[in-house]
């Protein structure tokens, strides 16, 4: 009863899911046109899901050793991207008994990714970055100079998500927007 009285609903103010707040930060970065007019990622269902891994990690690797609290919100994070993947799946016409099996095979992409781009992320190389960027992302058309790019704003991105209060991404405060794709 006391919670009612002093909630946030209760003044008026809609109650906030920090973790889909976030995710749909993260979506709108992965779909950012310059990531697909000028740095060359393939305007597929393989490049946005793509990039919506390459963003989903530097989120994640960044509260990976933050703490409980943001070990649970990357947590929630996954489970909201694994969520929309589901229907994705679902509206482009997968069977219910193929979903579960498609989920599978996405999330192990996703880990993938995730142990690829970890220790490049972590020693600053980015050579070894531009190699797993050409290697899953441009897979057969390598693309130096848009690889070099993509690996530029990876690093960005990671920079600035490094130094973000604990705090301030707790309560959904990103500002994923203040790093921009630069044109290859």
């Amino acid at each position: 009863m006391f919670g009612q009285l002093f909630s946030r609903k209760s003044k008026g103010m809609p109650k906030r899911d920090v973790p889909y707040e976030i995710y749909g930060s993260l979506v709108a970065r992965a779909r950012n046109p310059v990531l697909y007019r000028d740095l060359g990622v393939p305007d597929t269902i393989n490049g946005r899901f793509d990039m919506m891994v390459l963003h989903v990690f530097l989120l994640s690797h960044r509260l990976k050793d933050a703490g409980e609290g943001c070990r649970e919100l990357s947590q929630d994070i996954f489970d909201a991207f694994l969520l929309d993947m589901d229907r994705g799946l679902r509206e482009e016409g997968v069977g219910d008994t193929s979903v579960p099996k498609k989920l599978k095979k996405m999330t192990e992409v996703y880990y993938g990714r995730l142990r690829a781009y970890e220790q490049p992320i972590e020693k600053g190389d980015k050579e070894q970055l531009m190699a797993v960027i050409n290697r899953n992302i441009f897979t057969d058309d390598h693309n130096d100079s848009c690889a070099q790019a993509l690996a530029e704003y990876m690093t960005r991105l990671h920079a600035h998500i490094k130094e973000l209060a604990v705090e301030d991404i707790l309560k959904g405060e990103i500002a994923l927007d203040a790093v921009e794709p630069v044109s290859a």
